[in-house]
């Protein structure tokens, strides 16, 4: 597991992981960059990685603000363990894009 507090070191934790992250759980809205921005960037070098968006807004909220989770399943806030591992279980089970991934290079 890779814990990042911000999308800039969970940046850095994905270029330095081997093998790369199999799932990615992010909040929609955080400072410096979204969670859909976070998961577009990683998705670039992983196409089949599944995501998990957690949000304390609702879907229609979410869309309203122009926030794109079309590539990820999305989880409203509050939730309890069951359906976080419901969430998880389905975002993990789901088809994945088998694109080779582009991964960046080691810093």
């Amino acid at each position: 597991m890779v814990e990042a507090s911000a999308a800039k070191p969970a940046l850095e934790a994905a270029d330095r992981r081997d093998p790369a992250i199999e799932l990615l759980v992010t909040d929609v809205i955080m400072p410096g960059m979204s969670g859909t921005e976070l998961a577009a960037t990683l998705k670039r070098r992983d196409p089949g990685l599944p995501v998990v968006y957690v949000s304390g807004y609702g879907a229609a909220h979410v869309e309203d603000r122009g926030i794109d989770t079309a590539n990820g399943t999305l989880l409203e806030k509050p939730f309890g363990p069951g359906a976080l591992l419901r969430t998880v279980r389905t975002a993990l089970d789901a088809p994945r894009d088998l694109t080779p991934a582009v991964r960046a290079p080691a810093r």
